[in-house]
């Protein structure tokens, strides 16, 4: 799996990891895009220019200041992987190698992580991302383009995408922030709280347009959780689930009831080939009807 964080440095802790590797171990996250292409993709650099030593990630950034593609070091592999295809395969193979190109144009315009980081001041916050909702939105956005090609490509099989921190949250149009506005702070928050919720689904739809456009939207499970709650209130919390069509999972229905976040990993987990009926501590099993499988 890939952990991946859009666009802040806060260090790994309880706000700001939603990912763990074992009891009290956090999942490193990587929120540089750059960072985050190398370590996908730069496994399919099968070879260096002649007489060079540089290492894999040396060799990418002397590409990309050649205007050059990690995929030149494998195209005559993929033309032989290409003629052996038929036909729906050779149209796959070509998206998803277009998909990969994309971001590598993409991050290569965009300025290193190195430079100023966004405060952690819940003010300056709120004005900077009121300035530069754009990028944000793009952050978020670029690492979804790297999860969905790396899904594609078959480099990984599981991400997780935190876009905002706990206890407070970002609110893309300015102040209070998303944590505040659950609690009913400032002007009209169960209008700033929907228009809130409507820029996240937005970014949703996003990452599903992307899956959906690479075809394999129906072989994938998208997960969209959050933390923002009515108050700290949890009865008929929503957890929408997007794909898994070809995998067994039921579309365009709501499942009521008292079912927990453990029985739809249940549920999600068997759709994946794990015929386990336990996932943490409050699981019965699945949630009935969620996967259709046997």
């Amino acid at each position: 799996p890939i952990t991946l964080a859009a666009s802040w440095g806060q260090a790994p802790n309880w706000q700001s990891k939603i990912s763990w590797k074992a009891a009290r171990v956090f999942d490193p996250h990587i929120d540089d895009p750059k960072k985050a292409f190398d370590s996908l993709f730069s496994g399919m650099v099968s070879a260096q220019p002649s007489g060079t030593t540089s290492s894999s990630n040396e060799t990418l950034e002397s590409l990309r200041a050649q205007n050059k593609s990690v995929l030149d070091f494998v195209k005559a592999d993929i033309d032989t992987l290409s003629g052996r295809l038929a036909a729906p395969d050779k149209v796959k193979l070509a998206l998803h190698m277009d998909a990969i190109r994309e971001i590598e144009k993409t991050i290569t315009s965009m300025p290193s992580a190195s430079g100023p980081q966004p405060s952690c001041n819940a003010g300056a916050l709120s004005t900077s991302i009121t300035q530069n909702a754009s990028d944000f939105k793009r952050s978020i956005e670029i690492k979804m383009d790297l999860i969905a090609t790396a899904f594609a490509c078959g480099n990984r099989r599981a991400a997780t995408l935190l876009t905002q921190g706990a206890s407070g949250g970002r609110n893309p149009f300015g102040s209070p922030n998303h944590h505040d506005v659950s609690h009913f702070k400032g002007t009209n928050p169960q209008d700033v709280w929907a228009k809130i919720d409507a820029w996240y689904a937005e970014r949703l739809a996003y990452l599903a347009q992307k899956l959906s456009d690479l075809q394999i939207l129906d072989t994938t499970v998208v997960a969209w959780a959050t933390e923002i709650a009515e108050g700290h209130y949890q009865n008929g919390f929503v957890i929408p689930l997007l794909g898994g069509s070809a995998l067994g999972l039921a579309n365009r229905r709501t499942f009521t009831g008292n079912n927990s976040m453990s029985n739809i990993w249940v549920s999600i987990q068997k759709a994946m080939g794990v015929k386990k009926d336990t996932f943490g501590t409050k699981s019965t099993g699945g949630i009935t009807g969620l996967y259709t499988g046997a």
